[in-house]
């Protein structure tokens, strides 16, 4: 998606949807950047150098497999009953015969991943643009995926734990998914062009090509 950004971001055409907020959100940018370089990504490096890969995976298979419920919901939701079956069943198998998530037993059985949630939902049934927003430390949305972002949290228990628990499990996911990226920045760094641009662009090319595949399933 970055390399696809890379040749459209010299392009008006690209301007998929717009960026009323831009002042706004490059501060916010700018923001999210300083507390990534002081504390995220040295709290990701350490993660990926002191945690073995084999224990990373199993970490990133329950949230995964966490992520099974939104994805179901929404999935029912935009009327894939024959997928939502799918992923019902993946989260079966995993909860269960992949000790609560940390094996993916069902993707080895051929049940393929998926992944939908409510902002994919709300463009399903026609709220197809919306302003670029920048979310402090959740980085790039949209007003309408950010509305998403909050139903879908709701629906998932780590939600509802006690405070304590639930910071553990949501800071964890956010390192984990920091330690995933790591390679990614060297790329942003080669570009050579405006990062806010280009982190822009990339994440409304992703969901454009999301709600490109809405409407042709």
């Amino acid at each position: 998606v970055i390399g696809t950004s890379l040749l459209l971001t010299g392009c008006s055409c690209s301007k998929m949807e717009k960026d009323p907020f831009e002042k706004w959100n490059r501060a916010v940018y700018q923001v999210n950047k300083v507390a990534d370089d002081v504390a995220i990504k040295p709290a990701a490096i350490a993660y990926k150098n002191v945690i073995p890969a084999p224990a990373r995976n199993g970490v990133d298979n329950v949230f995964r497999n966490v992520g099974e419920i939104p994805t179901i919901a929404n999935g029912l939701l935009q009327g894939k009953s024959k997928q939502s079956g799918t992923d019902m069943a993946r989260l079966v198998i995993n909860t269960t015969l992949g000790l609560a998530g940390l094996f993916d037993v069902a993707t080895e059985m051929g049940l393929q991943h998926h992944k939908e949630d409510l902002g994919q939902t709300l463009m399903k049934y026609g709220y197809k643009n919306s302003a670029y927003v920048v979310l402090p430390i959740l980085g790039p949305s949209t007003i309408r995926d950010s509305i998403g972002l909050m139903g879908d949290y709701y629906i998932v228990p780590p939600a509802h734990f006690r405070p304590k628990y639930r910071n553990i499990y949501y800071g964890t996911l956010l390192i984990n998914t920091r330690a995933k990226l790591l390679g990614s920045q060297k790329l942003i760094d080669s570009a050579g062009v405006d990062e806010y641009v280009l982190v822009r662009e990339a994440y409304l090319q992703n969901r454009y090509f999301v709600g490109i595949s809405q409407d042709n399933p």
